[in-house]
């Protein structure tokens, strides 16, 4: 998200999952304990949940404190504002969103396989006691114009083939199975005229495939561990901060291609 690991990179963006010896479950426990002391906290205002916290700028105030930068002064914007309250809101449904299609579907499957009973003839294990899906045991076909992070978690014994354009984000944080984005007709030869998805695709993926019938954007690939591409051509900084993988480009590129590869 903050596209200038060119300039400075976050912090954290380019350690090496490789040499973590941690348990995955210690994060999920980590944002567990937020999620409760958020509880503790509106508690203590008084609150039941982060919705009737929401327009109480009245429950804030400026920050006096020694490492404070600059003066600028912020009170005009603590104003409590009048409220439009509507009387029959809709609201969507939880799962009604054309951002990161695929990801739900991907975090059941290991949910089910490794912290259920769910098993079967389409169910394999490795050396490591995985449990996870064989190849191609669930495919899943869409088109038109595809939301940020589409496939993203893309899972073992997933396919998920679009035909048409996605935003940024195609197959980030990636572990597994196969995403084909197909052009769908209509583009042009020329640089650039054929853009079919969008900005750092694969961004931390650590295994899967991906087939791109076209031209992607910046960082493709970036910070990608193990996963395997296929595009014609891409922008700027192409494979930054890999560590593992293989990238078939067979087109264009920019500058900073392998930009901190290692």
């Amino acid at each position: 998200m903050a596209k200038n690991c060119n300039i400075k990179c976050p912090a954290g963006l380019t350690t090496n999952a490789e040499v973590f010896e941690g348990d995955p479950r210690a994060l999920a426990q980590y944002l567990l304990n937020i999620a409760h002391e958020v509880r503790e906290i509106l508690a203590a205002l008084g609150l039941r949940s982060l919705r009737e916290a929401r327009g109480r700028s009245d429950l804030l105030h400026l920050l006096d404190h020694p490492s404070s930068i600059g003066t600028l002064d912020l009170r005009r914007m603590l104003a409590v504002a009048e409220e439009l309250v509507v009387d029959n809101p809709v609201y969507m449904e939880k799962d009604y969103s054309n951002k990161s299609v695929g990801g739900q579907l991907a975090i059941d499957i290991e949910r089910m396989l490794n912290y259920g009973e769910v098993s079967g003839s389409a169910v394999a294990s490795d050396e490591r006691g995985r449990r996870y899906l064989l190849p191609e045991s669930i495919t899943v076909a869409t088109s038109g114009s595809a939301g940020q992070s589409y496939g993203v978690f893309c899972n073992d014994g997933m396919v998920l083939t679009h035909t048409g354009t996605c935003n940024d984000g195609v197959g980030k944080s990636a572990c597994g199975g196969t995403i084909t984005v197909r052009s769908p007709g209509g583009g042009s030869s020329e640089p650039g005229g054929n853009v079919l998805v969008g900005n750092f695709a694969l961004f931390g993926a650590s295994g899967g495939r991906l087939f791109v019938e076209g031209q992607a954007g910046d960082r493709f690939a970036v910070r990608n561990s193990g996963a395997t591409a296929v595009v014609e051509g891409v922008g700027e900084f192409l494979c930054e901060y890999m560590t593992n993988g293989a990238v078939l480009n067979i087109g264009d590129f920019g500058k900073g291609v392998a930009n901190g590869m290692s």
